[in-house]
């Protein structure tokens, strides 16, 4: 499960929902943004003093377009 948050500059984070898949979080990021695309680029956050790699594949970061609000996917914790 991935977790899809989001962000204003500035304000408070909101939770919009769980997701079974990074694909379906990333399409309501583009139904959110109205983007005219099927796809969009992240960022991720890769610790270089750590050994694991799963964690910067657990992160991941997209700044809306025309909004320039912040959305991060995070992997659900169990």
């Amino acid at each position: 499960m991935w977790q899809l948050r989001t962000s204003d500059r500035g304000e408070p984070w909101t939770d919009l929902g769980e997701f079974d898949s990074v694909t379906a979080a990333t399409r309501k990021i583009i139904e959110l943004e109205e983007y005219p695309v099927t796809a969009v680029f992240f960022q991720m956050l890769v610790e270089t003093k750590g050994d694991h790699e799963q964690e910067a594949f657990a992160h991941l970061e997209h700044t809306g377009l025309s909004t320039e609000r912040c959305y991060v996917i995070t992997r659900a914790r169990l």
